[in-house]
């Protein structure tokens, strides 16, 4: 139970991050990989060491996106709505808008 709320909270953050910026940071779906493949090892581990293992994954996942943002600003995949201009027509015929 320990390890797989982190590795929910990556798989959230992935989904997220592929629908933005239309990309998958590969250091979270290794960090998913890795605390998958921990849950059997540490089942009869002390909670203490599952939580351990589950913050330097964490870390690890930080330090990375962290080095690889180094000087990158993060690119945003346009808007459906930002390829189209809204012509003068569309506007003044559009309900709602007086």
């Amino acid at each position: 139970m320990i390890l797989s709320g982190p590795a929910l909270y990556l798989v959230g953050r992935s989904r997220f991050e592929y629908e933005v910026f239309n990309r998958v940071s590969p250091s979270r779906m290794i960090a998913i990989g890795l605390l998958l493949a921990l849950i059997p090892a540490l089942l009869r581990a002390p909670p203490l060491a599952a939580l351990t293992a589950a913050g330097l994954i964490l870390a690890a996942v930080a330090v990375a996106d962290a080095q690889r943002a180094r000087g990158n600003p993060p690119s945003r995949r346009p808007h459906r709505c930002e390829h189209q201009p809204i012509s003068k027509a569309t506007r003044a015929g559009s309900p709602g808008r007086e």
